[in-house]
């Protein structure tokens, strides 16, 4: 009695974000993961401020990443993106 049913598969890394997020802790450290909020059955206002903590803590990674490539990198072989 299984055939009303949709399999949906999701990665085995985004999970630790998606466990995070639901117990209330800070995300992993160096988690690039998307949070896949289409399976939560919770409210839009708990999507939404994942999905924002989850962008903010993405950003804070790549302007780390950028830093440090920036210091190792001659300055006129490197070119931040816009």
């Amino acid at each position: 009695k299984l055939e009303n049913w949709k399999r949906q598969d999701n990665n085995q890394a985004e999970f630790a974000s998606l466990m995070a997020a639901l117990i209330g802790v800070p995300f992993p450290l160096n988690s690039v993961e998307i949070i896949p909020v289409d399976i939560l059955n919770t409210s839009d206002l708990f999507k939404a401020e994942s999905m924002f903590a989850n962008a903010v803590q993405i950003l804070e990674q790549f302007k780390v990443k950028m830093t440090r490539k920036k210091e190792a990198t001659l300055s006129f072989l490197f070119t931040p993106l816009k």
